[in-house]
Order: C-alpha cells, then sequence, then structure tokens
C-alpha cells in the first residue's frame, strides 16, 4: 500500500487514502484520530450533518459494493 493523499487538519483527526500497487481499483481510506472523544463526536457528525450524509452518498456512487468499515484501537490506548 502506497500513501497517495494525505490531510492534516486541526481538529484532531488526520485521513489518508492508499492504494494497492499492483491494484490500483484497491484502496483503503484511514483516518486516526486524536483520542475517544473526537472520534465519537466525528461520528455524530457523520452520522446527522447533511452535508456530511451528502458527501457520502457522492463517495459511495464511485464504490462497486458497499464500504467495508472496521474500527481499530491502539494497543497502547483507551
Amino acid at each position: 500500500v502506497v500513501p497517495a493523499v494525505r490531510r492534516r487538519n486541526l481538529t484532531g483527526i488526520e485521513a489518508r487514502l492508499q492504494w494497492r500497487i499492483d491494484d490500483p481499483a484497491a484502496f483503503v481510506e484511514v483516518f486516526e484520530y486524536r483520542d475517544r472523544a473526537v472520534y465519537e463526536f466525528d461520528q455524530q457528525r457523520v452520522e446527522s450533518d447533511p452535508a456530511m450524509l451528502a458527501l457520502l452518498a457522492e463517495w459511495r456512487t464511485h464504490l462497486s459494493g458497499p464500504p467495508d468499515v472496521s474500527v481499530y484501537a491502539d494497543l497502547d490506548g483507551p
């Protein structure tokens, strides 16, 4: 996997898009949150903000199927 796009913002969220070298049609979007509170705030926004819902609907039109979402936590984190 190669980093393709990296975006930092001041809200405590870092996002990047990566794709497989041998299959450019396969990619992952990774979001890293500063802490659990930032994650929970962003989840609320993703579930209720009309602008975010519209953006996600548009983004999903580019996928061949539903997105596969996984949530991980650092081993040394809460």
